[in-house]
């Protein structure tokens, strides 16, 4: 036995630990975290200085910053993206040469006819129709547009730079990751400036929400090491979880001899005196959480035709007074709260450590049933008496 509990500790210690569950942002709530049209509004409503976020031009600023720091264009040109601009978002490419009807993730369109293309991308390939992006925009801004990839892992581009041709001439995107922003962002975030705390609220959900891609895409090296690790040790584990299985069955068979003693069978989940003039249940935790958490619970309960008329009757509310005084006198019982249509909990006895080295399991189950439940002053009969008492039978 010493040798498996040694082997027990060796796979748990090869199998490494599992990622820490990261709380749940808002939009993991939603259930929209991965979806791009709503990420792409978000940042929408964040780029338009017009909006009640009351951080301004950060979002604006930031990608200018990158843009200029991944030497985008001449600074002569990048000159040209300032002042007032209005933020589109699902742009129809209406004066695209062939492919009319495609939407532009987000443009924003400066009043000194200028414009920047956002491709926003989170877990989909680039395939989108960047050329009629660029010839559209060409129709409202000419040649002062920049057109920005914004993917949440680098496209491993040269330069991180995609060249397309759009009517005889190569025009640039520029891939900038989700990571790059948001850090930008964080860093020009001057929080003593920001009056609007609802804005702040919105923008660390969102940073959250990028951050959590991110998170995910550490935990997936985690989960193919542990798979691989699981495969490596397979015999040791079904080892394990075969005598598992066995140990299971050896309690389950411990519980019902010990309730055989006291002359309760197993009748569907519940152990019951089919002889009984007043029968009782007692329902049991299984076997697999019995061993797992090293504890056992089980309840006192009635059922069926007593229970009915103890609902009917509303005589659940005299249990609580009536089993209180009794349960105080045991150490490991106390009174059941739960009552439904198909039973009430009459108490709730719990034990923790049930196995242990110094006592079998079923020695364990047996003295609290002994010395509580069964016998003239146990709880079986003070049910009884209670039963009796109300005219439930």
């Amino acid at each position: 036995m010493i040798d498996f509990e040694k082997a027990i500790e060796g796979v748990a210690l090869r199998l490494g630990t599992l990622p820490e569950q990261k709380p749940k942002n808002l939009f993991d709530i939603l259930g929209v975290r991965n979806k791009e049209t709503i990420n792409s509004k978000i940042l929408g409503y964040f780029l338009d200085v017009n909006e009640t976020h009351g951080l301004q031009s950060l979002f604006f600023d930031s990608l200018k910053t990158i843009i200029e720091e991944k030497s985008y264009s001449s600074t002569e040109f990048l000159e040209c993206f300032n002042g007032e601009f209005k933020v589109i978002n699902e742009d129809t490419t209406n004066f695209a040469e062939n492919e009319t009807k495609k939407r532009i993730d987000i443009s924003l369109m400066g009043n000194d006819k200028w414009g920047i293309i956002i491709e926003n991308k989170l877990y989909h390939d680039v395939v989108n129709p960047l050329k009629a992006y660029w010839e559209h925009t060409q129709k409202t801004c000419g040649d002062s547009i920049i057109g920005v990839l914004l993917t949440l892992f680098n496209l491993d581009l040269q330069d991180d730079k995609l060249e397309i041709d759009v009517k005889g001439r190569k025009v640039t995107y520029l891939n900038i990751t989700h990571k790059e922003w948001v850090e930008e962002i964080q860093k020009q975030l001057n929080i003593g400036e920001v009056q609007n705390l609802e804005g702040l609220l919105y923008l660390k959900e969102y940073i959250k929400t990028i951050q959590s891609h991110y998170n995910s895409k550490m935990e997936e090296s985690t989960y193919n090491a542990l798979a691989f690790s699981i495969t490596k040790h397979r015999k040791e584990i079904e080892e394990i979880q075969h005598k598992i299985a066995q140990t299971t069955k050896f309690i389950d068979q411990q519980i019902n001899e010990a309730f055989a003693i006291f002359g309760y069978e197993k009748k569907g989940n519940w152990y019951t005196n089919i002889d009984a003039i007043y029968p009782v249940y007692f329902y049991v935790t299984n076997a697999t959480e019995i061993l797992m958490q090293n504890k056992l619970w089980f309840t006192l309960e009635v059922r069926n035709e007593i229970n009915k008329k103890l609902r009917e009757n509303n005589s659940q509310k005299a249990i609580e007074p009536y089993f209180q005084p009794i349960t105080a006198m045991y150490k490991n019982v106390c009174v059941g709260n739960q009552s439904g249509k198909n039973h009430t909990h009459i108490t709730i006895a719990t034990i923790e450590n049930a196995i242990n080295e110094n006592n079998d399991f079923k020695t364990v189950l047996i003295e609290i049933l002994g010395n509580c439940f069964m016998g003239e002053k146990g709880l079986v009969k003070e049910t009884e008496n209670f039963i009796q008492s109300h005219n439930l039978l």
